[in-house]
This record gives C-alpha cells, structure tokens and sequence, in this order.
C-alpha cells in the first residue's frame, strides 16, 4: 500500500528498513487492524487511540516516555491498533500521528511528532459466515445473461491475509479463480479473519457453471468449489403492428377531441 509521511517535526520518526504501512480491514471480519513498522530504535511504551470520522481512521500512537518490552523481531518495532466493529464499505484514508514524549521539568512533554497516511478500500463483499463455513454469492443476484456479473466469496482464517488480484480463466462452463495471500506485519492479534474477495466474470452466456476458487497461501491451499447458475435476460414485452395502429389512432382521437375544447 501507498504511505505518505507527511509534515515530520524533527524526522528521527520513521519505518524501519522492512516496513510496509499496512491496514486489514475486511468487511465484515468484526473488527480493523491496522500496523505501524516503526524504527526498532524507537521502541517505547504505546498509547494508541483510533476513531473514525467519517471517511477518516484516525490514529493516534504515542511513544513512551517508559520503555517498551523486548521486540519479537528486532528489525521493526511494530504499533498495531485494533478498531473493533468492522468498517463500511467504501473508500477511505488511514491517518496516523505519531508523538514521541519525553519526561521534562513540568512533566511529560511532545518531543517530536511525524504523521502517515494510507488509503484503504473496502469493497462491498461478504459478511463470513459461521466459522468454518464459507459462504459464495453474486452482484446482482440471482445473475442474468448480459449483465456484468460479480462472484464474491468469503471465508475465514488464522491470518489477515491480503490477496493479490484475482486470475480468472473461463473455459466453456467451467470457471477457475485463483488468489494468493500473504502478510508481512507482526503476530496478529489471536482471532479468526474473515477473508473477503470479489471477482468480475463480466458477461456471461445463460446457463450452468462450475466454479472453483483457489485461495494460496504461504500455509496451505485451499479450494472452494461453487456452482453458479445464470438465467436468460428477462424479456420486454413488444407490441405487434395492430395493437400499435390502435394505440396511434386512440391518441390521435384524444388528440383532436382535446383541441375542439
């Protein structure tokens, strides 16, 4: 994901060499997590506070002035806040501030401060279903022939995974998605992830199709087989050539009648 660092007031606040400003935030997993590579050199006591102002995840991440416990790994310092409640779909911009404070005469103070941003989509998909499930669905629905058609799937896992894009091969009635996973950040907080993903199919002939989707990640593969049935285009009514004849001739007489008044 893009970073912005944005207005540092002195600049010793900064990513560690591996960092990588990240945000998982699938719709309907129950909750956001975000995380924050920090220079291992800046590793102190955390306060964070997050809220969401409209479009807006604000964060704000304060460092010390106590010293923080042994890092798991010592090339990052990592700052990982939890939103709980899952975010809407939509657009938006993860906004962190951070403050190094120090202990001074009149008491704590702000030494430096350094500010990150990021945006964040979260797409309409999938709330996940029961643990263990997984749940398959499409925009619109039911799908009809000449409509762009959109397969969404959910289900869940140890990790919040973020998935590349997905590879779509369509081949008679036989459709394969394939995704890979992977995550880079820290231990993440010990709870179930509801991996959400969409894929376009665009416009798809009427009929019967098998659908398989392939999740990879760096544990295991997983395999999701679907059935997607989609129904011919619902007709318009026309109307043949007497009954527009009749049609033309009634106007016409309201015409005409409306006139003589």
């Amino acid at each position: 994901m893009a970073l912005a660092l944005a207005s540092p007031a002195f600049g010793a606040i900064s990513l560690c060499n591996q960092g990588q400003l990240a945000a998982i935030a699938q719709h309907g997993a129950g909750q956001a997590y975000f995380y924050l590579p920090l220079d291992p050199s800046l590793n102190a006591a955390v306060a964070t506070s997050i809220i969401v102002a409209g479009n807006d995840v604000l964060i704000d991440v304060g460092l010390g002035p106590g010293d923080g416990p042994p890092l798991a790994n010592p090339n990052c310092f990592f700052v990982t806040p939890t939103l709980p409640g899952s975010l809407e779909p939509g657009d938006y911009t993860v906004r962190w501030t951070v403050r190094r404070m120090v202990q001074c005469p009149s008491g704590i103070c702000e030494s430096e401060t350094a500010t990150f941003s990021q945006p964040l989509t979260v797409p309409e998909q999938l709330v996940c279903p029961a643990v263990g499930a997984a749940t398959f669905d499409t925009a619109p629905y039911p799908p009809t022939a000449g409509a762009n058609i959109k397969a969404l799937h959910a289900s869940w896992n140890a990790r919040p995974y973020v998935l590349t894009d997905p590879v779509i091969s369509i081949s008679g009635n036989q459709i394969g998605i394939a995704q890979t996973g992977s995550y880079s950040g820290p231990t993440p907080p010990p709870t179930l992830y509801c991996i959400s993903t969409s894929a376009s199919l665009g416009v798809l002939p009427a009929g019967h199709y098998d659908l398989t989707w392939q999740l990879t990640t760096p544990n295991k593969v997983e395999t999701y087989h679907h059935s997607l049935d989609v129904l011919n285009s619902p007709s318009i009514p026309t109307l043949q050539w007497p009954s527009l004849l009749f049609l033309a001739l009634a106007l016409t007489a309201m015409s005409i009648s409306a006139l003589r008044r």
